[in-house]
């Protein structure tokens, strides 16, 4: 008899623990979204945003995490910003495709998220959105999205695939900086620029091809890309900016395309391997580009004029 009264206090105190939110990173439960909080956007629209959660037992949180499409009578639109801000054990969450953005800093730091799915509907990820996410391994980023604020996976040792959509227009800032499992990523066709140390430190990566779309590679930003073997510089690059692929020990080729115009400060310093420059234009269009003087390494390789590609 006592046995099972003590089943029964069990089982009632793991009911009222589900429905009050009363569940740690640490373990598995059913998704909830009882422990969340929001606020208000606006009344006359009838939308609202995660902004955080509600704390229960010695303050741990929920490991699994359900974000409804609705609360109360207010639309949830956006993940607000730093709203899972450390939740160390934070293993999955379900976004429904009534958000639009998820703001900066929104999972920063929640080193045990593997995986996420962004719906459709979503068109902006803000800075450090997902800054620290070291069991991050894989990420789909949909067509819908239209920016990648800086440091958007800064330091995501684990991310090894990325499939970024065609709504992107830019690569902000130290976006996959330190991604070091990242050996391969399609930038598309509608990028038009990639931002400073946008993939220093991804020590995997062995190839890129930059599209025809980008129209700057901003300083440093491949910059420590030690696996980098060979790249390829789109036709709508003018300008490669100061440091872009130095300490890349292991690049010996890169193709230039003829619309660059500048190369900056020591561009390939340190990068010791590179020995041949496919260049599509003319030699005398190359002697016309303007080349910063320390670029030892670019003026020791061997030039390949009008090269039209294999």
């Amino acid at each position: 008899m006592g046995n099972k009264f003590l089943r029964l206090f069990l089982i009632v105190i793991s009911s009222f623990a589900a429905s009050v939110g009363l569940a740690s990173c640490g373990n598995t439960y059913t998704p909830s979204y009882d422990n969340l909080s929001f606020t208000v956007i606006s009344e006359e629209e009838k939308i609202c945003e995660v902004n955080g959660y509600k704390k229960y037992y010695n303050d741990e949180r929920d490991n699994n995490i359900y974000i409804p499409k609705m609360w109360n009578d207010y639309k949830v639109t956006s993940i607000g910003e730093s709203a899972f801000f450390g939740c160390e054990s934070l293993s999955s969450i379900m976004i429904p495709n009534s958000v639009t953005s998820i703001g900066g800093s929104a999972f920063r730091k929640c080193t045990s998220l593997s995986s996420i799915s962004i719906p459709k509907s979503v068109t902006s990820i803000g800075f450090g959105a997902f800054l620290d996410c070291t069991s991050l391994s894989s990420i789909v980023i949909p067509n819908s999205v239209t920016s990648l604020g800086g440091y958007v996976f800064h330091d995501c040792a684990s991310l090894s695939s990325v499939k970024i959509g065609n709504g992107v227009t830019s690569i902000g800032d130290d976006t996959f900086y330190g991604c070091s499992s990242l050996s391969s990523i399609v930038i598309p066709g509608s990028v038009t620029s990639i931002g400073e140390s946008a993939f220093n430190l991804c020590t995997s990566l062995s190839s890129i091809v930059i599209p025809d779309s980008v129209i700057s590679i901003d300083r440093a930003a491949f910059q420590r890309c030690s696996s980098l073997s060979s790249v390829t510089i789109g036709n709508g690059v003018t300008s490669l900016g100061e440091l872009a692929f130095s300490f890349c020990p292991s690049l010996s080729s890169i193709v230039i395309p003829d619309s660059v115009t500048s190369i900056g400060s020591s561009v390939f310093y340190s990068s010791k391997s590179l020995s041949d420059v496919y260049y599509i234009g003319s030699e005398e269009q190359w002697n016309a580009i303007s080349i910063d003087s320390t670029n030892d390494e670019l003026n020791s390789a061997t030039i390949h004029y009008n090269y039209v590609g294999k």
